[in-house]
């Protein structure tokens, strides 16, 4: 057995399950620290079985303006950290602009290491990378999202999206222990359910997958409905609703809204009714699972 130790509770991982074969133990109480551990253990989270040449790539996420010196070239590997690269020849790198980096500082480099297909919010000088292509967006982690949302668009299968202030990832690491034995199960490596961290996740779907698990976090107003396009959930299950990320919006209920906007449309709720702010948003709701610790539930926990 692997284990996984997170905020003092144990995670038992079986070892034949090839996404975990490389992990061992991880013990801290240091999200940054966690995070980079498991995103070392994956080493192929950003591979994809389906291949896409560079112009359709194009085609789905780029502006007028962009240079396909190769246009026929398919990568696999998505990439928006340089210090991760595997394989130059397979990867498309994001140059992400955020307010502590620059993604196209790491152009270059990475060029010289290899690798030939960039996407980009400011196109190089003229004659630079002549023979990479160079895909011009005008947001390279919502051009992230939209072609993982494309690549989404190309399966059809049972999809349980996850979210809650907290114990997203435990519950689906605990579901996927629970139907691995009856599901070829895809989820996001530890806990990548960010902006980026989502479509990384979905971007591993293949044909041989028969089930998802998505965990979508949220930090800020409005987020959630980029990643419910991504993920498109049939079931969403929500974990309860706290204090994390509170700060950001204007009261419980402005966030519970938040988390709830993951399973708009179709998808089947699963919840815990005892959260007043979710029952008030989802007791009209007629197909939905509720559990509850104090009163009348589908779910009865005591």
């Amino acid at each position: 057995m692997v284990k996984l130790v997170t905020k003092g509770r144990k995670i038992h991982l079986r070892e034949q399950d090839p996404v975990f074969s490389k992990m061992y133990c991880v013990c801290t109480r240091d999200r940054q620290k966690l995070f980079l551990a498991w995103q070392a253990a994956f080493v192929d989270i950003c591979s994809c079985s389906l291949m896409y040449e560079a112009s359709q790539i194009n085609e789905w996420i780029g502006l007028p303006g962009s240079r396909l010196a190769n246009p026929w070239m398919a990568p696999a590997q998505l990439l928006t950290d340089s210090r991760q690269l595997r394989n130059a020849a397979s990867t498309l790198f994001f140059c992400i602009v955020s307010k502590r980096n620059n993604g196209h500082h790491y152009l270059p480099e990475l060029y010289e290491k290899g690798v030939r297909n960039f996407v980009v919010q400011e196109m190089p000088a003229e004659g630079t990378f002549a023979d990479a292509n160079l895909i011009l967006v005008k947001n390279s982690i919502e051009a992230l999202q939209k072609l993982a949302t494309e690549h989404r668009k190309k399966f059809h299968l049972p999809v349980i999206g996850i979210t809650g202030s907290n114990g997203k990832t435990i519950i689906k690491e605990w579901l996927a222990q629970i139907l691995g034995g009856h599901h070829r199960v895809v989820r996001n490596p530890g806990s990548y359910n960010s902006q980026t961290g989502v479509p990384l996740s979905v971007w591993q779907l293949r044909e041989e997958h028969t089930l998802a698990l998505f965990e979508a976090g949220i930090s800020h107003p409005g987020e959630m409905a980029q990643l419910r396009s991504v993920i498109r959930p049939d079931i969403t299950l929500i974990s309860n609703i706290g204090k994390a990320h509170l700060e950001n919006f204007s009261n419980s209920r402005e966030l519970a809204k938040e988390k709830v906007a993951l399973g708009e449309g179709k998808s089947k709720m699963v919840y815990c009714r005892d959260f007043p702010e979710l029952q008030e948003l989802l007791g009209h709701q007629t197909d939905s699972f509720v559990w509850s610790r104090k009163g009348q539930a589908d779910l009865i926990i005591g």
